[in-house]
């Protein structure tokens, strides 16, 4: 028997990453990002006594997935060629559609009938439809076991960047972008070393290749 239950979004993140292109493979990657997460007609006292500093888990649709959930996927770290079972990856082609990301909080307020959190290392797109937000327990939400899967540590080495075009950004947009392609956001099989691509960030549409693991920017057009 399947039930259907109806889970309405109660708030929209405003971010940096203007598509799925370029957000980090996961949360804590990016720790600038100052992304927005706005809650309309929500009072501040439903999110009290959460502080600056405190760790999030949001919930969150993956909306720009609706309708191509699969059971098997080729997970990018496998590089594409290899199928397991979605529920032993994180991938946003789910039945259901919803992820869960860590974030830091950094500030709080409220304007009118509408509370922004600012929070950091979260990778979701713009305009992402939040379900839910719970506080991180350093204790519950640790393992109580060492165990071992099958995308090993997940860590990430950081590629170097550089700009080979004028720019007029700031310091902390540079810096910005800078850390999200020195990720390689890139497809994981994707190894054209001439090939360009395009990725929106903050105002920016950005054009950059990577040759011998070196990040080029060419080209950044304010939109």
């Amino acid at each position: 028997m399947t039930n259907t239950y109806k889970i309405n979004a109660i708030g929209e993140v405003q971010s940096s990453y203007k598509t799925k292109f370029g957000v980090p493979r996961q949360s804590g990657m990016i720790r600038n990002d100052a992304t927005k997460l706005v809650f309309k007609d929500i009072p501040l006292s439903s999110f009290e006594p959460l502080v600056v500093g405190n760790f999030i888990w949001v919930l969150f649709i993956f909306d720009q997935c609706e309708g191509n959930e699969k059971l098997h996927v080729r997970p990018p770290r496998l590089g594409g060629n290899e199928k397991i079972g979605v529920f032993a990856t994180r991938s946003p082609f789910r039945p259901n559609n919803i992820g869960m990301s860590l974030a830091r909080i950094e500030d709080i307020s409220e304007k009118s009938s509408e509370v922004t959190l600012i929070v950091n290392g979260l990778d979701l797109a713009n305009k992402t439809p939040i379900i839910d937000i719970k506080p991180y327990h350093p204790i519950a939400d640790s393992a109580w076991s060492e165990s071992e899967y099958w995308f090993g540590s997940g860590s990430v080495d950081n590629l170097p960047v550089t700009f080979n075009c004028e720019v007029k950004l700031t310091i902390g947009e540079i810096e910005f972008i800078k850390d999200v392609l020195a990720k390689d956001p890139r497809p994981a099989y994707h190894e054209d070393e001439s090939r360009v691509y395009t990725i929106e960030l903050l105002d920016y549409e950005i054009e950059f290749k990577i040759n011998n693991k070196l990040v080029e920017v060419i080209k950044v057009i304010k939109v």
